[in-house]
């Protein structure tokens, strides 16, 4: 699943929603590409760094786990 500036401006209780929506939605073990426009923050702009596009501040992959801890797929 991709989601593309979708957490840049809303509240964090609407984050909060669209991620119980995304583990609902996306099987285990099944990837989520999270791509903001934002700046990027302490984290760093995880695979932004890689891309092509000056229009990703911020580009993060993340395994979701099920029952195992979800995992950031770093490049």
């Amino acid at each position: 699943m991709t989601l593309s500036n979708v957490l840049d401006g809303p509240d964090p209780d609407f984050a909060r929603r669209l991620r119980a929506a995304v583990r609902h939605a996306v099987r285990p073990g099944g990837v989520v590409v999270l791509r903001s426009a934002r700046e990027p923050g302490p984290d760093g702009p995880g695979w932004a760094a890689q891309d092509r596009s000056a229009l990703w501040g911020v580009v993060r992959a993340v395994r979701l786990g099920g029952a195992a801890p979800d995992r950031r797929i770093e490049p």
